[in-house]
């Protein structure tokens, strides 16, 4: 098999996080908020690290936020098709910072507001950032 042909993401399907791959698929970025103490965390958690309760909820975040940082991709890995950015973004709603591909034609600049968008890689959706 060529490693060109493979997903560069490793996906478990039937697992207690699948409805976070499933909400990528439709447009939807999906995390846990614990129940009990209203702690919200990415990536999903079945158990909340705060507090140890098993009482979790899906939510869908808006997914907009601001670039602390960025690189430029010259050389892709398997999987990916050409250059690339690859954002450092401080989500709005979360707090803390994601890593995401960058698809705006211009270049990303620090301090630059980017909106979560969706881009098909395969048969699976991931997120991406663009500019707002």
């Amino acid at each position: 098999m060529n490693l060109l042909d493979k997903s560069p993401y490793y996906i478990e399907v039937n697992t207690k996080l699948a409805p976070f791959w499933e909400g990528l698929n439709q447009g939807e970025f999906k995390t846990t908020k614990c129940n009990s103490c209203n702690a919200i965390h990415y990536p999903p958690r079945i158990m909340c690290p705060n507090c140890y309760s098993d009482n979790i909820a899906w939510i869908e975040l808006p997914g907009s936020g601001e670039i602390e940082s960025f690189t430029h991709v010259q050389i892709p890995p398997p999987g990916f098709n050409g250059k690339f950015y690859l954002v450092a973004v401080k989500m709005d709603e979360l707090g803390k910072t994601i890593l995401g591909r960058y698809t705006s034609e211009e270049e990303p600049q620090i301090g630059q507001k980017v909106t979560m968008g969706f881009d098909q890689m395969g048969e699976q959706a991931v997120y991406v950032f663009k500019s707002s």
